[in-house]
């Protein structure tokens, strides 16, 4: 059994046992904000990007199991304003990955 595995936006988090068995977490996230003001006018915009990883129990039994989890991920704002007048807007992306519980359970012929 390999422990457990945690991590927030870990980029190849990465475990190895005696058994050969493997697990591997590759995380990918781009994450731009643009909440840009022009011409006349107050730039109050409040952008935010909220980017979180949860990972729970990895429980594996055997030998040379193998897991692996790719996230390419690509999050934007865009709350740009032109011409007269005051850019107010309010841009939020809250995005969570939550991964497991992962059970590998070895079997008996």
């Amino acid at each position: 059994m390999i422990g457990t595995v945690l991590g927030t936006c870990a980029t190849n988090a990465f475990a190895d046992d005696p058994f050969k068995n493997k697990v591997n977490i590759d995380t990918q996230q781009d994450n731009t904000n643009s909440c840009d003001e022009s011409q006349q006018g107050e730039n109050n915009s409040d952008c935010e990007i909220t980017d979180t990883t949860v990972t729970d129990t990895f429980t594996i039994e055997g030998d040379e199991n193998k897991i692996l989890l790719d996230f390419d991920e690509k999050n934007k704002n865009d709350c740009d304003e032109s011409g007269d007048g005051d850019n107010n807007s309010i841009c939020t992306i809250t995005d969570t990955k939550v991964i497991g519980p992962i059970d590998i359970l070895a079997t008996q012929p």
